[in-house]
C-alpha cells in the first residue's frame, strides 16, 4: 500500500499557542506604543512641525494647544496635556481607547481606516485591502483612470508601510518552544518522508522544530 502525503497547515494560531503576542491587535497596540506616541512627543516636547507619520492637520492642532494651552477639542487636549506632562502610558492607553480617532492622527489614510474599522485578525486586513482595490476599480471604470491610478499608488504605498512596520514589529518578538509540540514533530514530522508543511504564519517558529 503506498501511503499517502501528509500536509501540515501552519497559520497564526500556531504563534499563538506559543503565547506569542502575534495578533492584528497586538501589532496595532504595539505600533501605537511604539510609533505613534514617540512621533507626538516629538511635536510637543521637541517642537517638531512637520512629521511625515502624522496627519498634517493634527500636527497643527497640537502646534495651536502648545501656543494656547489648551485645545477646544478634547480628544486633542487630552493627547496634548498627557504628553506635555510626560504621561506618555496614560496618551498610550488614550489612543487604544479612541482608536478610531486614529485616522485624524496618522497620515496613512489606510492603517487609519483599520484602526477606526476595529479588525480583529489579519484576515480582515487583507478583505480591507480587497475593498480598497473595488473602489478603485468602480473609479477607473467610471472614467476616471487617472485618478483610481493615483489613489491606487497611494493604497499600496501605505500598504507597504503596514508591512514594513509589521516586520520590524515580529522582530522584536522572542521565540519560545513548547516540549509538548516538539515531542509531536519528533514523532510525525521531523525524517518522515511525504510530509509537507505549508506555512501561512509571519515568523520563523516552525523553523524552530525542524533543525535537526
Amino acid at each position: 500500500m503506498i501511503a499517502q502525503p501528509k500536509i501540515l497547515i501552519i497559520g497564526n494560531g500556531f504563534d499563538l499557542h506559543h503565547k506569542m503576542p502575534t495578533s492584528y491587535a497586538d501589532f496595532a497596540n504595539h505600533y501605537i506604543e511604539k510609533r505613534i506616541i514617540p512621533e507626538i512627543e516629538q511635536v510637543v516636547v521637541n517642537l517638531a512641525r512637520r512629521n511625515e507619520l502624522l496627519n498634517s492637520l493634527f500636527v497643527g492642532n497640537l502646534v495651536e494647544t502648545r501656543k494656547n494651552g489648551h485645545h477646544h477639542d478634547a480628544f486633542i487636549n487630552k493627547v496634548y496635556m498627557d504628553i506635555a506632562t510626560g504621561q506618555l502610558s496614560s496618551a498610550a492607553q488614550y489612543l487604544k481607547d479612541n482608536s478610531y480617532k486614529l485616522d485624524t492622527v496618522i497620515s496613512n489614510s489606510f492603517l487609519g481606516k483599520l484602526y477606526k474599522g476595529g479588525y480583529d485578525n489579519w484576515f480582515d486586513i487583507e478583505r480591507a485591502y480587497f475593498h480598497e482595490l473595488l473602489i478603485h476599480k468602480e473609479t477607473a471604470q467610471g472614467g476616471n483612470r487617472a485618478a483610481a491610478k493615483k489613489d491606487l499608488l497611494k493604497l499600496n504605498m501605505e500598504f507597504d508601510e503596514i508591512k514594513k512596520a509589521l516586520v520590524e514589529y515580529l522582530k522584536t518578538i522572542p521565540i519560545a518552544k513548547d516540549p509538548k509540540v516538539q515531542r509531536f514533530f519528533d514523532t510525525h514530522i521531523r525524517g518522515v518522508k511525504d510530509v509537507y508543511i505549508l506555512n501561512f504564519n509571519y515568523t520563523s517558529t516552525i523553523e524552530d522544530y525542524l533543525l535537526v
